[in-house]
């Protein structure tokens, strides 16, 4: 699955109350009953700040200011030239028609202007409040964007507002044709400059969060043959085998209490479903049964809170000698709905499906991004149809997958 697909689904299942509806663009305290231009048509003042100005944000309160009667105080910043001068021309345009009541300025440049303020007083309908929060006047600001505002209507606020913004207003340049003529090719001249930049900006950041993701280049065909699989005869066969198989390592490793002897680490090792381990470090992991049973209890109760602790070496409980396909093994049996195996067979199949890991997380990290890929996998099957898929189908699937890479290679 794409990242962007997948930050899409998130934005999907969660939005918040928005000045103009549900988006992203929270707006905390905000009444159930708020409506932004009904609250402009009705007010006796309106002062806004913002550090940009785009007409996509201005077409939310146009109506409500045109066909309303407040005294309107427009402010906006010309920082990293991103206000729009087809907007100014448009205020250009009210100020000059409704001069008595509506003026509209550029802030001073001797600092940078970065606010982002509404306040509406002496409305007929509801009491005075403000909006101050991190949303520019752009649709990205008022809706798309993940921003965050406070709604106050505490009169001592507001009027400390008023005064903040007073100043502001009164150190400001008035918005004139030539002001605009004197700006405007800037911008045009800036505007691919800043696209690019947008653009390079956009794709680090797709590349710095996705470090810690996984990457299966031939994702649709390994759900295809995976679900193939799982609809074919020989995976009932192999799915009892490892049920089976777990049930011998739970039984021989007395979990989740763990208190095992050398007997049952023997029987352990005997398994070999869900992956065979090398039993030259069987008597050197036993000879560490204190801190290898704790940290054995740890995963069980911390689950990925503790994994770097037990797979990352110079963690606390990381045991020499043992590595992810021990744990995995052991995760997998206990708690197969969460944990999947991870051994050479399955490694193998990954790769052949495209499977990248990431770098620099450490096993554990390795192992949490694996984890959450076959989550989605699993998903993925059980939407085309297929019974419940835990962690022992998924190794089924891939031992099996892995055994056909070995016949065609000649092994």
């Amino acid at each position: 699955m794409k990242r962007e697909h997948k930050m899409k689904l998130h934005a999907e299942a969660t939005t918040w109350r928005t000045v103009i509806g549900k988006g992203q663009a929270f707006v905390v305290g905000l009444p159930s009953d708020f409506n932004l231009i009904v609250a402009l048509q009705n007010a006796g003042t309106v002062q806004l700040a913002t550090a940009f100005a785009h007409r996509s944000g201005w077409q939310h309160f146009r109506k409500g200011i045109s066909e309303g009667h407040a005294l309107v105080a427009l402010l906006t910043g010309l920082e990293f030239f991103q206000t729009e001068p087809e907007l100014l021309r448009e205020w250009l345009d009210l100020k000059s028609k409704e001069a008595i009541r509506i003026d509209a300025k550029l802030a001073s440049d001797k600092l940078f202007f970065h606010p982002k303020v509404l306040i509406v007083t002496g409305g007929s309908q509801r009491p005075d409040f403000a909006i101050v929060g991190s949303g520019n006047l752009s649709q990205g600001g008022l809706d798309n964007n993940t921003e965050c505002g406070v709604y106050v209507e505490d009169p001592d606020s507001i009027k400390e507002l008023q005064m903040w913004f007073a100043t502001q207003f009164g150190s400001a340049t008035p918005l004139t044709v030539e002001v605009i003529k004197k700006y405007e090719p800037s911008y045009k001249k800036n505007r691919e400059r800043r696209q690019k930049l947008e653009k390079e900006q956009h794709r680090i950041a797709r590349e710095v969060t996705s470090l810690g993701d996984a990457v299966m280049t031939s994702w649709n065909e390994a759900v295809r043959q995976a679900v193939k699989y799982f609809q074919g005869k020989q995976f009932a066969r192999d799915y009892q085998g490892r049920r089976d198989g777990a049930a011998r390592i739970l039984k021989a490793l007395k979990a989740p209490d763990f208190a095992f002897d050398k007997n049952g680490w023997n029987e352990f090792y005997h398994v070999g479903s869900l992956g065979q381990l090398d039993y030259r470090q069987r008597d050197g992991a036993l000879r560490q049964k204190v801190r290898l049973q704790k940290a054995l209890r740890r995963l069980i109760a911390g689950g990925k809170n503790v994994l770097p602790l037990v797979l990352d070496h110079g963690g606390s409980l990381h045991v020499n000698g043992l590595g992810l396909n021990t744990f995995s093994k052991i995760l997998a049996a206990y708690d197969p709905k969460t944990w999947p195996v991870f051994n050479r067979r399955v490694a193998a199949a990954l790769g052949d499906f495209g499977y990248k890991a990431p770098r620099g997380v450490g096993t554990a990290g390795r192992y949490l991004a694996y984890k959450y890929a076959m989550d989605k996998f699993v998903a993925a099957c059980n939407s085309a149809g297929c019974e419940a898929v835990d962690a022992l189908a998924l190794d089924a699937f891939f031992y099996y997958w892995s055994m056909r890479l070995d016949e065609k290679a000649g092994r």
